[in-house]
């Protein structure tokens, strides 16, 4: 999808099989992906790069819902999010990445990069068989809000990290369930995180490492 710029258009119910990359969208578009189905890519299943073109104010921002996406390329992406541009619109979008299901994808089953946000929220995934899980790339700058919420999700056999937030200046890990693998949860430079009710079991290294992370006053972890 090329360069539509148009908040209305929405990719569902699609079935892509035995390609290169499934879906992708280059910056200048901004669709929604939700219950298409991904399969045998020999590098990403959903790609989607957004913020070349303005967001429309009635458009809240990027929805990636429903899809099930299987057998990617070793070192691609199950679902990709990316923010390919600097324009102020999308410094106050909501993200919400959420029912998707992922297997076998390579080095990431779900991975957002949004920079400035309203929020990115991803929740009730199910992912399955990949090095990382679920990782989002957020941002510390203190002019926007830039919250993080990992909610709901099933992770299974990530071999490096379940979920993985890194930069963010509010993140909410909440309800999640990681088993096997290796790392249950990875912070990476987090300013403020709320850690609680998440299920880990059955990894092979840390179930809950912070890593350059603000002070532990500024961690709840339950």
């Amino acid at each position: 999808l090329t360069d539509t710029a148009d908040s209305t258009v929405t990719l569902h119910d699609l079935v892509v099989e035995y390609g290169v990359r499934g879906i992708w969208s280059s910056p200048g578009s901004h669709p929604d992906v939700v219950d298409c189905t991904v399969r045998h890519m020999t590098t990403d299943g959903i790609y989607i790069e957004f913020g070349g073109s303005p967001r429309d104010v009635s458009d809240p921002g990027i929805q990636i819902s429903g899809n099930t996406v299987e057998h990617t390329g070793t070192y691609s992406y199950g679902i990709y999010l990316y923010r390919n541009g600097s324009l102020s619109s999308w410094n106050d979008a909501v993200h919400e990445v959420f029912g998707n299901t992922t297997n076998d994808t390579g080095s990431y089953a779900i991975y957002l990069s949004p920079n400035n946000a309203e929020s990115t929220r991803v929740h009730d995934n199910t992912v399955s068989d990949t090095s990382i899980g679920i990782g989002v790339l957020g941002s510390n700058t203190t002019s926007y809000t830039n919250r993080v919420e990992f909610t709901g999700n099933h992770v299974s056999g990530a071999t490096q990290q379940g979920l993985y937030p890194s930069y963010g200046r509010s993140v909410l890990i909440e309800n999640n369930t990681v088993s096997g693998g290796g790392t249950g949860i990875y912070t990476y430079n987090v300013v403020a995180a709320r850690i609680v009710n998440n299920t880990l079991t059955g990894g092979t290294a840390d179930g809950i490492y912070l890593a350059n992370s603000v002070p532990f006053s500024n961690v709840t972890a339950h």
